[in-house]
């Protein structure tokens, strides 16, 4: 679409665009405009990295977050599995030997 427009003119069509511009803004405005399209474009550039590298530490930091104040303590999940795992052996004994003296009597 903008090679169908570079071809619609001839170098003498642009002469003529680029003098009524000059005309209608004056010498002294087209540079204060283009100043401010080239910080307006580094701004959204700008934007973007950052909105980049919060993302990325957001993950990050999600990755390596603690679990929900709400959450089980893994630790304390750990420690729980450990108690229930001795009881389980506990009452396996217990079961083993009132199983032998039921078989005994």
């Amino acid at each position: 679409m903008i090679d169908l427009m570079a071809n619609a003119f001839g170098p003498t069509q642009w002469l003529i665009i680029i003098a009524i511009v000059l005309l209608l803004f004056g010498g002294s405005k087209i540079p204060e405009i283009m100043r401010g399209l080239g910080s307006g474009m580094k701004e959204f550039k700008k934007g973007l990295h950052e909105e980049e590298e919060a993302e990325a530490a957001a993950g990050t930091a999600r990755r390596d977050a603690a679990p929900p104040s709400g959450g089980p303590d893994p630790a304390a999940l750990e420690e729980r599995i450990r108690q229930l795992e001795a009881q389980l052996q506990a009452a396996k004994t217990a079961g083993t030997t009132s199983g032998s003296e039921a078989r005994k009597e």
